[in-house]
């Protein structure tokens, strides 16, 4: 949710919100975006429940990954 509003808020994509959510998924993370969205993106005002449920595991997962590199980045040796 942070990331969608940062992503609305700066003038990265702008308003009106919900409008223009393959610029606001593509800002959070265009990996995930061109895994997802990129061979059919959205309409503008459509809602695709099912790939974004696949695009928040996407961030959740690279995330995660972020979490464990810094993790053993950070581990004496």
């Amino acid at each position: 949710r942070k990331l969608t509003e940062g992503c609305q808020s700066v003038d990265i994509c702008g308003p009106p919100a919900g409008e223009n959510m393959n610029c606001i998924f593509q800002c959070i993370s265009s990996a995930c975006f061109d895994e997802i969205y990129a061979p059919e993106p959205l309409e503008d005002g459509e809602i695709d429940l099912k790939r974004e449920r696949l695009f928040v595991k996407c961030t959740k997962r690279q995330e995660y990954e972020k979490y464990k590199r810094k993790r053993m980045k950070d581990l004496p040796q």
